[in-house]
């Protein structure tokens, strides 16, 4: 048994392989921020929707791959799952619920402003009408007096 856990510990004690997760990290940020650019349609996504998914399912297979790191670390290091886990699940709670605040924040911004461009349609809508109605011609009649008759 101990031959085993020596070797796995020395792998992640290693600085390359400590390179190559803050690596994946990265780029794994990346794609959930092209996902997230994608879903709030920053970013014009395909006709088949099929961006979004890849960017999704690749997060998905860095995330398996984390886990499965976490197990053998926990397993090489022979520490305690709930010691480990209680202080990132307390991150990942944190990270989730500030995420989630500011995507709850660009949606409201989004529909503020879809909101004002639609006024702004009416209003152009609306003086487009009374440029139309503008359009009077003024005759008169046998007594002298003056009426406004609207050509449409």
């Amino acid at each position: 048994m101990k031959l085993f856990l020596n070797p796995v510990k020395l792998m992640f004690a290693k600085y390359s392989d400590m390179i190559a997760v803050v690596i994946l990290v990265i780029l794994d940020a990346l794609f959930v921020l092209c996902e997230l650019l994608l879903d709030l349609s920053i970013i014009e996504a395909d006709e088949h929707h099929i961006a979004p998914q890849v960017f999704h399912y690749l997060s998905l297979a860095l995330l398996t791959f984390f886990m499965v790191e976490l197990g053998f670390k926990l397993y090489a290091f022979q520490l305690a799952v709930d010691h480990y886990w209680y202080g990132s699940h307390g991150i990942l709670l944190s990270v989730k619920s500030q995420a989630d605040h500011k995507v709850h924040k660009l949606k409201e911004e989004n529909d503020r402003l879809l909101h004002q461009i639609s006024e702004l349609q009416e209003h152009k809508t609306a003086m487009t009408f009374n440029r139309n109605l503008s359009f009077k011609s003024t005759k008169r009649t046998s007594r002298g007096k003056s009426f406004v008759a609207v050509s449409w």
